[in-house]
C-alpha cells in the first residue's frame, strides 16, 4: 500500500474551496518544497578526489518544509511532519579525462515513509586544486542531475549548479579537517501526470442512477454517467522552479575513514509562470527550508 510520505495530488484538487488558480498555486510551492527535501546535500569540499581516487559515502537528511501549509496538508496520503528524511548512497570518482581535476559520481537517494527514489549523477570541476601547505583554497564548479522514481503522480527532474570554496588542514599528522562552503541554484522541472481525482469510485461498478450505488453492475450496452467519469486532472504545463540555497560543512578524514556534517538552506522560493493559454500567474509559495545532514564514507 501507499506509505505517508507518498504524493496524492487528488487530494490536493480536491481541497474544498480550491479553483484552478489556487490548486496550481499549491502543486507549484509543493513541488519547490519536494524539489529541495530530494536535491543532492554536496557532502563533498571542492577539492576531488584525485584522478586515482575513489570515494563511497551513506548518508543521512533532515529538511524542514512548511507541514501546516495547505499544499502539504493536502498534497500526500497523510499530513506530514515538519521534517522530511532521506537516506543516500553515494559513489565518487577522480578521472584524468577530458581534463585533470575532474570528478564523476552518482548515487540515489529515498524518501524514508514512501516509495519515492532518486537517481542522481554528478560532474565536478576543481577550477583551482587547494595545496595542503600552500594558504591557496581549492574552488569547484559542480552540477548534477536528479530524477525521481516511484511516484505515478508526477514526473520530476532537478537540475543543479554550485560553486564551492574548500581548504584542508591537517592536524597532529592523523587527522585531516576540510571546511567548505558554497552557493547553488536549483531548477525543479515537475509535470503533472494524468490525476484520478476521483480515486475512490470505480466506473466499472457504478449504476446509471446518478446516485451510483457502487454496488450495481453496469447494465450491457450502457456505461456509467455518475460523477467519476471525465474527472481526471492534469495539472498546468509550468516553468521550472527556481531555488537557490547556500550550503557549508566539515570533512574530518582519520586515515581513509570520513565523516561529514553539512547544513544548507534554500531561500525563499519566488518564481512565478504566467501561463498565456489559461490567463493564469502561478506562484511558488514555498518558505525557506533548512537541511542538516551527515555522511561516512570511505576514500580510497
Amino acid at each position: 500500500g501507499d506509505n505517508n510520505n507518498d504524493l496524492n495530488l487528488s487530494r490536493l484538487y480536491n481541497t474544498p474551496g480550491y479553483d484552478n488558480q489556487a490548486r496550481n498555486n499549491a502543486f507549484r510551492s509543493l513541488m519547490s518544497q519536494l524539489g529541495m527535501a530530494l536535491a543532492p546535500q554536496f557532502h563533498a569540499p571542492a577539492e576531488t578526489t584525485g584522478y586515482g581516487g575513489f570515494a563511497f559515502s551513506a548518508k543521512y537528511a533532515a529538511t524542514t518544509i512548511d507541514n501546516k501549509a495547505d499544499y502539504w496538508v493536502n498534497g500526500l496520503n497523510v499530513a506530514p511532519d515538519p521534517i522530511l528524511n532521506t537516506l543516500s548512497l553515494e559513489v565518487r570518482k577522480g578521472i584524468w579525462l577530458p581534463i585533470p581535476s575532474f570528478e564523476l559520481g552518482a548515487g540515489f537517494t529515498h524518501l524514508v515513509d514512501s516509495h519515492m527514489f532518486v537517481l542522481n549523477v554528478f560532474a565536478k570541476l576543481a577550477l583551482h586544486e587547494g595545496f595542503l601547505h600552500w594558504p591557496t583554497p581549492a574552488i569547484a564548479a559542480r552540477f548534477s542531475g536528479q530524477r525521481v522514481v516511484g511516484t505515478d503522480q508526477v514526473d520530476l527532474t532537478v537540475l543543479s549548479f554550485d560553486l564551492s570554496i574548500s581548504k584542508s588542514f591537517g592536524v597532529g599528522g592523523v587527522i585531516n579537517f576540510t571546511p567548505y562552503l558554497g552557493y547553488n541554484v536549483l531548477w525543479v522541472i515537475a509535470d503533472s501526470q494524468v490525476i484520478d481525482t476521483t480515486p475512490g469510485t470505480d466506473s466499472l461498478q457504478c449504476s446509471v442512477d446518478p446516485s451510483c450505488s457502487h454496488t450495481i453492475p453496469i447494465p450491457p450496452g450502457q456505461f456509467c454517467t455518475d460523477a467519476d467519469c471525465g474527472r481526471n486532472y492534469v495539472f498546468d504545463d509550468q516553468d521550472a522552479i527556481l531555488r537557490h540555497r547556500v550550503f557549508l560543512g566539515l570533512r574530518m578524514i582519520v586515515y581513509r575513514f570520513v565523516l561529514t556534517m553539512e547544513a544548507a538552506w534554500a531561500l525563499q522560493g519566488n518564481s512565478a509562470d504566467s501561463l498565456a493559454f489559461s490567463g493564469l500567474t502561478i506562484k511558488d509559495r514555498a518558505k525557506l527550508q533548512q537541511t542538516y545532514s551527515v555522511s561516512i564514507g570511505w576514500d580510497y
